[in-house]
Formats: structure tokens, C-alpha cells, sequence
């Protein structure tokens, strides 16, 4: 049974000073009603005393050190599988740490027992009159990443923080969008969470998504990697053709709300952030956990794939009009595995593309 406190959950990656500031901070605010949980990755013996420290201070401070194989995301599934705690606020140590960010976040949580609220490199949480807001960081003019927060719900999953005008355009638009596809996957279904998720809700049923949500945990990445087979059978991914029309389709969806809502001002708060949640879903939660586990045969069919995925995010977060170049990078990489898919899906991009040019 969990409880009714709040728990802070901190992966850390880093041992700088940034770093430390940032863990120091977030041990500190350990009370009764505010647990923190720390998790340590690394194996670095220095940085295990060093946590251990911070948690003989206070006994509602915990440190968790474990395999470093789990990668970032098993850090972070980690740590929520050991809180006991009703409500989680995620804060990341490996952007630079701005407080304001992730005392707006806790003070959500508190008020609101059913909020959710999420954030990520170049995007700003705000409070402003008694609102959570989401919005494009002033780093994001100089392409200088903010602090990852992200503020939990166990009922609730991920928010978008967009208006229901959006939601329902956003929605409408995809679908026809999708109708047009050359490569419709013969499994649509498990997809609509991810249109779901761009227009600011969240579908969630463990027997079909494709990130593994159970219902109370994310499913940890040690327990992928030893089932893997078995989730990519579930999952609809048996082969490389249908893994690669996954690619395709992520990068398709990317495009698509990239074009629809391309930022034009700050002030454009959907835009990014449909755009900044669609990449933290689909390539981080389902890439890192899905494909960069210990499987051999995967790593090494999809080795190339993050160098498209790390340009195509960086483009996303900072606007321009290059969005072609990445694309061409993308179909590349897909030549490489797939012939016939890059020449299909190539000639898809360019008949999309001409119209989002237009627009732009």
C-alpha cells in the first residue's frame, strides 16, 4: 500500500559541482511528510560515500546504488519502484539545476492529488496565479538546455499541458495525417496512445503499449532485458521490417506536430511542449528502453539509429528551417538497414514536406 507523502526522486548521473549542488539541495528538503530518494548508477565508490553522507543527515533521505547496465531510464525506474510514496516528483541532476523549476513542481503535486505535470530540456515549469505552466525556456535562445523536471502522478501519467482546442485538433489532424501513411503498420492500435499522449492525455494499458506502463510502475529495464524477446513478440516488433517502420513512424509524428505547431514566438507554449513530451516519450522511453538493453543482435542493428534520433531532437528543440537535412540523415540510416523502406519513406517526407515549407 503506498502512502500519502511525497517522495523526490533523484537519478544522478554526474559528480561535478553542478551535480552536487543540485543532490544537496534536493537531500535537504527531506522531512516527514517529504521523502528523498537518491539513485547512484556509477559503481563510483567516491560518490557512494559521498550519498551515503547526505543520507546519514536525515532519516528520510535514502541513497540506492545498483548496476550501472540499467542505463538512465532503469535509474529512474529504480528509484520509483523503491519509494513507498503515493506522489513523485522527479527532478535530473544532468542539466543545469534551477530550483524554481522543481519547488513549482512539488508545490503542484501538493495541491492537486491528480495532477501531472512534465518537463524537459528547454522547457520552463512556471507558477503563475495558482497554474502549473509549460513553456520554451529563455535558455532555449541559446540553445543552452534547462533543468529536467518532471512531477509525477501514479493515477494520472503524463500531461502535456495543452488546451483541449489543441488536443482536438492535434488529434483530428494526426489521424488523417496517419491515413495517408505508405507504410500503415497493420498494428494502428498501439499507436493511438502516442496521439493520445501528444494531445495531453495519457491511455494506459499494459497488455498493448509499447513503454510498458503497468498501471503503478514503469516496468524496470533489468526486467526487458531479460523478457526482451517476449516484449518485442507482444509488442508487434518481431522483425526488422516492422522495427523499422516503427523509426519511420516516430520520426513521422515528430514531423508531422513539428510542422503544425512549429514555435514561432516564446509565447508558443503547445508547440513545444507536444513536441519536447512526443521526443521524451517515444525516443527516449521506448528507444533506450526497448532497443539499448543488453541484446547484442539489437544494439548492433540499430547502433546508427541515435545519431538521427540526438540531431533530430537537437533541431526540435531549437527551431530552424533545416528540418529536410535531418530527414535526409534519417533516410540514410534506414538505407543501411532497408532499401525499399528508405525509398518509400523518402518519397512520403518529400510530398509532406513541400506543404509544411509552404506554411513556414
Amino acid at each position: 500500500m503506498k502512502n500519502n507523502k511525497l517522495s523526490i526522486l533523484l537519478p544522478t548521473f554526474r559528480f561535478d559541482a553542478t551535480a552536487r549542488n543540485a543532490i544537496e539541495t534536493v537531500a535537504a528538503m527531506a522531512s516527514r511528510d517529504v521523502s528523498v530518494h537518491i539513485g547512484d548508477n556509477s559503481c563510483d565508490p567516491n560518490k557512494w560515500a559521498y550519498l551515503r553522507g547526505l543520507a546519514d543527515r536525515s532519516p528520510f533521505c535514502y541513497v540506492h546504488c545498483h548496476s550501472s547496465n540499467i542505463g538512465p531510464y532503469g535509474n529512474w525506474n529504480f528509484l520509483w519502484q523503491q519509494s513507498e510514496s503515493e506522489f513523485l516528483c522527479y527532478v535530473a541532476d544532468d542539466d543545469i539545476y534551477t530550483p524554481d523549476y522543481f519547488f513549482a513542481a512539488l508545490e503542484e503535486l501538493r495541491r492537486n492529488a491528480d495532477c501531472a505535470a512534465a518537463s524537459g530540456c528547454f522547457l520552463a515549469l512556471t507558477w503563475r496565479a495558482g497554474t502549473l505552466h509549460v513553456e520554451p525556456s529563455q535558455s532555449n535562445l541559446h540553445a543552452t538546455p534547462v533543468n529536467r523536471v518532471a512531477a509525477y502522478s501514479r493515477h494520472t501519467g503524463i500531461n502535456a499541458m495543452v488546451s483541449a482546442v489543441h488536443r482536438r485538433e492535434a488529434v483530428a489532424g494526426y489521424l488523417a495525417y496517419m491515413s495517408e501513411r505508405p507504410f500503415l503498420p497493420p498494428y494502428l492500435d498501439q499507436f493511438m496512445t502516442y496521439a493520445s499522449l501528444a494531445a495531453g492525455t495519457c491511455v494506459v494499458d499494459a497488455r498493448r503499449q509499447i513503454f510498458l506502463y503497468n498501471n503503478t510502475n514503469w516496468v524496470d529495464a533489468e526486467t526487458i532485458t531479460r523478457s526482451n524477446e517476449r516484449h518485442w513478440i507482444e509488442c508487434g516488433f518481431s522483425t526488422q521490417f516492422q522495427q523499422l517502420h516503427l523509426l519511420c513512424w516516430a520520426v513521422d509524428v515528430v514531423h508531422y506536430f513539428n510542422s503544425i505547431y512549429r514555435p514561432s514566438t516564446l509565447d508558443d507554449i503547445q508547440s513545444q511542449g507536444i513536441i519536447e513530451i512526443l521526443y521524451s516519450t517515444i525516443f527516449h522511453g521506448w528507444f533506450l528502453n526497448h532497443v539499448a538493453v543488453n541484446n547484442d543482435a539489437l544494439i548492433a542493428l540499430f547502433n546508427p539509429i541515435p545519431q538521427a534520433l540526438f540531431a533530430l531532437k537537437t533541431l526540435i528543440a531549437t527551431p530552424c528551417e533545416d528540418y529536410e537535412s535531418i530527414i535526409a540523415l534519417f533516410v540514410v540510416i534506414l538505407r543501411s538497414f532497408d532499401a525499399d523502406i528508405a525509398l518509400r519513406y523518402e518519397a512520403f517526407v518529400a510530398r509532406s514536406l513541400r506543404p509544411a515549407a509552404a506554411k513556414r
